[in-house]
């Protein structure tokens, strides 16, 4: 997956957002539009396993319901 951008092109990584249960980052880097998809959803992928792995978590937001019976 990661052939398919261009090193060459400068691309870089940056903070888009700090919000309640996320840090949203902007990742750029250049691909040839038939490559587009496959770049973007690996890209994620590659992210969110090298942040599991370098135990880097980030929260969900969590809503407990209690009825009554």
């Amino acid at each position: 997956m990661m052939k398919k951008v261009f090193f060459a092109i400068v691309f870089g990584i940056t903070l888009g957002e700090l919000v309640a249960s996320s840090v949203n980052l902007i990742v750029h880097v250049w691909v040839e539009n038939k490559n587009y998809w496959p770049v973007f959803f690996g890209v994620q992928e590659e992210i969110y396993k090298t942040f599991n792995r370098e135990g880097i978590n980030f929260p969900f937001p969590q809503l407990d319901v209690h009825t009554k019976a």
